[in-house]
């Protein structure tokens, strides 16, 4: 059922785009208790796939899926409390269920959290999260561990500030003083979830250390 309504939301499979019979087939799916199937129900009730779009069933459906322990509907649920689409805006809740996302394995959620702790987190004067760069090279460490290309430099970078140094590490230099590797570019993907819930990291930030790791 899910596959099925996963194929014609998307149009794979030999299947042309209906979004009402992927609906049918995701409701069918959600109904049986497959989390996967909710959390798409949300994506398209957030994307507005089917009639206008309505963010706070989207919200409902995340909400539902989260507590089946879909990570993926947890860092959907972490961006809507980040911007306030269906649900309060309130940035404690929003790097409550990233943390609970990024501890479920969800790469992109450990990849922002990892940045979240490089650059700390604000709500207007409030803090929500003091900058750590030990936190985050652990969070880091386990993106890279997965496979970001990109977690791996900045590891490299804070295991060479870190090495010999006591708990009270300096924050690390400004991002537009780590060079990029020439000819690498980001995954389009990371990119895409960085425009969702926008870390503080991405501020200024254009180079990775990975080069530097090599001098």
């Amino acid at each position: 059922m899910l596959v099925a309504g996963e194929a014609y939301m998307g149009a794979r499979r030999g299947r042309a785009h209906d979004p009402a019979t992927a609906r049918s087939w995701l409701e069918r799916a959600a109904e049986a208790g497959i989390p996967g199937a909710m959390t798409r129900l949300g994506e398209m009730r957030a994307r507005g796939l089917e009639g206008e779009r309505d963010v706070g069933a989207a919200a409902g459906w995340y909400r539902r899926a989260a507590a089946l322990g879909e990570t993926l509907a947890m860092h959907h649920l972490a961006h809507a409390h980040y911007r306030g689409e269906g649900v309060r805006r309130d940035y404690r809740e929003a790097l409550r269920w990233l943390r609970a996302a990024a501890e479920g394995g969800f790469l992109y959620a450990v990849h922002e959290l990892a940045e979240h702790y490089d650059a700390g987190l604000r709500e207007g004067p409030t803090v929500i999260l003091e900058p750590d760069v030990e936190e985050a090279a652990v969070w880091y460490r386990k993106a890279a561990e997965q496979g970001s290309l990109e977690a791996k430099g900045w590891l490299i970078y804070y295991e060479r500030e870190l090495r010999g140094r006591d708990r009270q590490a300096p924050v690390p230099p400004a991002r537009e003083d780590r060079p990029w590797p020439r000819g690498r570019r980001r995954s389009s993907s990371l990119r895409r979830t960085r425009s969702w819930f926008p870390p503080a990291a991405r501020r200024g930030r254009r180079r990775s250390p990975r080069t530097t790791a090599r001098q």
